[in-house]
């Protein structure tokens, strides 16, 4: 029994014509073109290619011989217009059987498969279909996060030609204006409700137990742009110094996984410190479950000396919400300067030597007052009161590396301002005050201005009091905290915080997202949201493949880890291939140190062979309408009435 394939005919159309009362309809091939004014397609051309028998809608076709000529297959076939489309019937060999046309692809798939179950295993996957899901909208994001993860990009130009080689989660390769009209698109409600969704989730997975005291690292970077219609985009305390506007971008994530928790962008010249109120505004929304119920996450927020301020320690208090925060400049009058002031003596104790962390350590309570309801343009009564903790860290060694380097500049500056003053001496004999005053050492003058007197023929003598006000709290770190009691817990907590910082430098380097490489404002925020995403996941390979070094499989698959490691492995895994037919798709076998990296990253390997019914496989009109319709996306007879 022989296996005959159906014909593949171009797009077809039925037009129908009244002669004498009499109703004929004829088939057509059409081409067309699109009017960006009018927004829709434009036929230009249609050509009759045959006409349906018996003067009947539906009926068997008869082709002309032109048309028959040009697809010689139709020879054997019976070809009948019917409710469903074309069907086409053997002419003769009755023990013949015919197939659909198979369409068989053999993509590039090993490095999809891991970020797909990556994406899914996060929770992300979820959130998406929960946020996004209508159109298949879900699918197209989680391609292009695919996309940019593998290529390490965010410029979309080359997504088309990677789509057509890469097995993806949405298998039609889409253009830079459908990529443009799926992130214009993406407001920042749905942002809200995506990582609403993305926290639902993890408390789903998690429990309630994941949120009862979830330490998170906050911290932003500036990210540098050219654009001049990004209204984001501002002069600021640009962190990469190369003198451009740009945006801040801000992450909340765990400090222990590098999960994301939360992340937004703002304008480029609002400081640090000025975000924390807004943000506990974003987070109360994010908070809620089922759109009703807060869950009310017990989150204790560790930052940096960039957030320290009365305003924003009070705005977590308000909010409900715990802090380890870094104190800053503790040479200005604050009341935690002055907490230190009162128990240096103590803090510097040798009997308050911790070997395990190698500083001095000491915790003063202090109780910290407050307005919990303050109004505007009154003053604050600050008679609401809660019990906090300074916690105060000295490391001589700090303190004994600053005072040897500045007293050794101090005493280079002096040399070479008094051997100038000798000089000018021995030049004319006696010196006056006035042009003892016009003489500078260039760079080394400041430490001169700043730390030294003159006696009275004008030559300069180190001040040891101003040396040791320079001095007093060289060495020493304040830690102010509203829930941990335990300087040592606290100080954990500070250095896990790097965390967030390693995450932007996968943001912005391993993935190359230092540049927006978004034009204006229409796209900006959905190619925001899958950067978030994308580095999310990177973050969690990262996890994964720290946690996988420290296991004995690592030495016994001889896989080694390194700062490049997740970029090569992505690379190998992208010479798995997959075979891609209608209704499913199998891998070529994965073995040997494959199967290891599988394992590194904390993925399932891919079995040999996978059926399933693809979710693309949909009709045409279920998708989003883009501006502009890919023609190639059009159907056999998908016009046919």
């Amino acid at each position: 029994m022989a296996q005959i394939t159906e014909p593949k005919l171009p797009s077809l159309k039925v037009g129908s014509s009244k002669y004498k009362g009499n109703t004929y309809y004829y088939v057509q091939t059409y081409t067309f073109h699109y009017d960006p004014k009018t927004k829709h397609s434009i036929r230009d051309s249609q050509k009759t290619v045959g006409t349906i028998k018996g003067g009947k809608k539906y009926g068997e076709i008869e082709f002309k011989q032109e048309f028959i000529d040009e697809y010689p297959d139709l020879n054997s076939f019976r070809t009948y217009k019917t409710e469903n489309g074309i069907e086409f019937k053997l002419i003769d060999d009755e023990l013949d059987v015919v197939t659909k046309a198979l369409k068989v692809k053999k993509l590039i798939g090993g490095a999809t498969w891991a970020i797909d179950k990556a994406i899914s295993q996060i929770g992300i996957g979820d959130a998406l279909r929960s946020t996004f899901g209508q159109y298949k909208r879900h699918l197209k994001l989680a391609s292009i996060i695919n996309y940019m993860i593998q290529q390490r990009t965010c410029v979309m130009h080359n997504y088309e030609p990677f789509a057509k080689s890469h097995w993806l989660p949405w298998s039609r390769p889409l253009n830079d204006a459908q990529i443009h009209h799926l992130f214009k698109n993406i407001t920042e409600d749905d942002i809200f409700r995506f990582f609403n969704a993305l926290n639902c989730g993890y408390r789903d997975k998690f429990g309630e137990q994941f949120f009862k005291r979830l330490f998170v690292a906050l911290d932003s970077t500036s990210i540098s742009n050219y654009s001049k219609e990004l209204s984001l985009a501002d002069m600021g305390h640009n962190k990469d110094g190369d003198f451009l506007k740009q945006i801040n971008y801000l992450m909340v994530c765990d400090e222990i996984s590098g999960s994301l928790i939360y992340g937004k962008t703002y304008k480029g010249n609002v400081v640090d410190v000025s975000t924390i109120k807004n943000l506990l505004a974003d987070l109360k929304c994010i908070f809620k479950y089922d759109g009703d119920d807060d869950f009310s996450p017990n989150l204790v927020f560790v930052t940096d000396r960039g957030y320290d301020s009365n305003d924003n320690l009070q705005d977590f208090l308000k909010h409900g919400f715990n802090f380890v925060m870094r104190a800053a400049r503790l040479e200005l009058d604050t009341w935690v300067s002055s907490t230190i002031d009162k128990h240096i003596d103590e803090l510097k104790d040798f009997n308050n030597f911790d070997t395990y962390v190698e500083q001095y350590v000491y915790t003063a309570k202090v109780e910290y007052k407050y307005d919990d309801y303050p109004i505007q343009d009154k003053n604050k009564n600050n008679t609401t009161k809660v019990d906090t903790y300074v916690h105060m860290y000295y490391d001589p060694k700090i303190y004994n590396q600053q005072r040897d380097n500045i007293v050794f500049n101090i005493n280079l500056a002096r040399n070479s301002y008094n051997q100038r003053v000798q000089d000018f001496y021995n030049e004319n004999g006696s010196a006056s005050v006035e042009n003892l005053g016009k003489i500078d050492i260039g760079k080394m003058q400041s430490f001169i201005r700043h730390y030294c007197s003159f006696d009275a023929k004008g030559f300069a003598v180190i001040n040891s009091d101003k040396v040791h006000k320079k001095l007093k709290y060289c060495g020493v770190m304040a830690l102010v905290s509203d829930c941990l009691s335990d300087p040592k817990e606290a100080l954990f907590a500070y250095m896990n915080r790097q965390r967030v910082e390693r995450n932007f430098e996968t943001h912005k380097s391993i993935l190359r997202f230092n540049r927006p490489y978004s034009s204006n404002d229409k796209s900006f925020q959905g190619k925001f949201l899958c950067e978030m995403l994308a580095t999310a996941v990177s973050i969690y390979f990262e996890t994964n493949l720290k946690n996988y070094e420290k296991t004995p499989d690592a030495a016994k698959d001889n896989i080694i880890i390194n700062s490049s490691s997740m970029s090569k492995i992505i690379d190998e895994l992208n010479t798995i291939m997959l075979v891609s037919l209608k209704n499913g798709f199998y891998f070529d076998e994965v073995q040997g140190k494959y199967r290891h990296l599988y394992k590194a990253l904390g993925v399932p390997v891919p079995e040999s062979l996978y059926k399933y019914e693809s979710e693309c496989n949909e009709k045409v009109e279920d998708e989003e309408p883009y501006e502009k319709p890919d023609e190639e996306l059009m159907q056999i007879g998908g016009e046919l009435m």
